[in-house]
Formats: C-alpha cells, structure tokens, sequence
C-alpha cells in the first residue's frame, strides 16, 4: 500500500480584493485584461441570483460595467473580490 501526504509549509491563501480585479481590467496587457475577464465571467456565470446578464453582451461590457461600478464605490477597494463583481454585476444586469 501507498500512502502520500502532501504538505505546504509556509503556505497562505491570498484573495483578490475589488481593487485587484480594477487594476486587471484597466491594464494595456492583454494577459492582465485576460485575468479581469475571465475573473467577472467566473462570478457572473456561478449563477447569483438577481444577475441576469443578456446572452449578446461582450466581456468588455462586462469589464466597463465592472469598473464604473468600482470607480463610484472607494470604499470597497479592499473587499473580497468576489463580492464586488457581484453586487457590481447585479446592479448592471438586474434579473427584470
């Protein structure tokens, strides 16, 4: 029999805060932008409810929808993430 255990030393688990995915989606590098979209796409597409996000819209819009919302709320620069694009994403496309 074989037994494996894996272990991380020194490890720690880091998340992205609202303004981490700002700085993505505001980025020239295509790599960058690339980690904004597919960040928003991923939150978006876990299927919140209240998020109704019409099929023809683009990651741009996405991305714009994203930071207009960051821009117009500082004081969640240093929140999760995740919990940014959400309420960004509802109030952007509200389920009607």
């Amino acid at each position: 029999m074989f037994c494996s255990f894996a272990t991380i030393s020194n490890a720690e688990a880091t998340f992205k805060l609202c303004q981490d995915i700002v700085e993505h989606c505001n980025s020239s590098s295509a790599f960058e932008i690339g980690i904004c979209v597919g960040y928003l796409e991923g939150v978006a597409d876990k299927g919140d409810v209240g998020i109704c996000i019409p099929d023809q819209t683009t990651p741009k819009q996405l991305s714009v929808q994203f930071v207009n919302w960051a821009q117009t709320h500082p004081r969640q620069n240093f929140s999760d993430a995740s919990v940014c694009v959400t309420a960004a994403m509802i109030e952007g496309f509200p389920c009607r």
